[in-house]
């Protein structure tokens, strides 16, 4: 008969350095070498300087817990950096750190209004995988939101941005969709593949910022010329959602097509749905 154990339960604990200590070594919880079972994580308050959650060979799903550092240089609040680990944060707040998550070849999903913030990266993921799903990130004056490097798809459904950047994708395949930017760039891509849709990012000074062979497309959106920077060997598309209503020897119509000519000598793409077969 297969076991209902899911794993450990780790639940309203609080973790302190005592008043006047100086611990710089000091590791609020370790999960190491975890056998098939997951970590439960729920409502702990933990108040370290660094490497408050180390996460080896585990996988881990907090809900609600707040983790805050003393704004040490080069300090992380949770860590992992396993092959195959999974980390889940479900309403879980992290602060006072220079990197508040860091990941290397794991697997991360934000959600549950998630809040995040870091000075150099709120979010570092190397070789990870990044699902977000109604959560924040903040970089801080000088730092960026979401940092992904040499990462898989990503899907992040919404997500609220701060920081310097507020998304940095470097030969990362991802899609932005929803969400507010109050980013200084909003989105700053290179050698990746990318959507944004849905944004609100009035307050960025630069909405798009695409870096060296990135190809972004930008839907249901208005892109303002000003606040984009493109690279000589980047393609921004824009895709707007469009409806239309129609009329025939006055009567409404069906099965319209629609055509869409360029007039400035570029490519204008577009695929009417009734120029499509059912099956292909």
């Amino acid at each position: 008969q297969a076991s209902s154990y899911a794993g450990p339960v780790i639940e309203n604990n609080s973790i302190s350095l005592s008043s006047g200590r100086l611990a710089p070594n000091s590791i609020g919880f370790t999960f190491e070498d975890c056998d098939r079972v997951s970590i439960q994580s729920k409502d702990n308050t933990v108040s370290i300087g660094d490497n408050a959650v180390s996460v080896d060979d585990c996988d881990l799903m907090d809900i609600g817990s707040t983790i805050t550092g003393s704004d040490e240089l080069s300090s992380t609040g949770i860590v992992s950096k396993t092959v195959g680990d999974s980390i889940t944060l479900d309403g879980t707040t992290v602060s006072g750190y220079d990197r508040g998550v860091d990941l290397e070849l794991t697997t991360l999903l934000l959600l549950g209004g998630a809040d995040i913030s870091g000075s150099e990266a709120a979010v570092y993921a190397d070789s990870a995988t990044v699902t977000a799903i109604d959560a924040s990130v903040d970089g801080g004056a000088t730092g960026t939101g979401l940092h992904m490097v040499d990462g898989d798809y990503s899907w992040i459904y919404p997500l609220d941005v701060a920081g310097n950047v507020g998304i940095y994708a470097e030969n990362t395949e991802f899609r932005w969709d929803g969400g507010t930017s109050t980013a200084t760039t909003a989105i700053h891509a290179v050698e990746s593949v990318g959507k944004v849709e849905n944004l609100t990012w009035t307050a960025s000074t630069t909405q798009i910022n695409a870096g060296s062979n990135s190809y972004i497309t930008s839907i249901g959106q208005v892109l303002d010329s000003s606040k984009i920077t493109i690279d000589p060997t980047a393609t921004i598309d824009e895709a707007n959602l469009f409806s239309l209503d129609a009329t025939h020897i006055m009567g409404p119509a069906a099965d319209v097509g629609l055509t869409l000519i360029s007039t400035d000598g570029t490519r204008s793409a577009y695929v009417s749905p009734a120029f499509q077969p059912d099956v292909m």
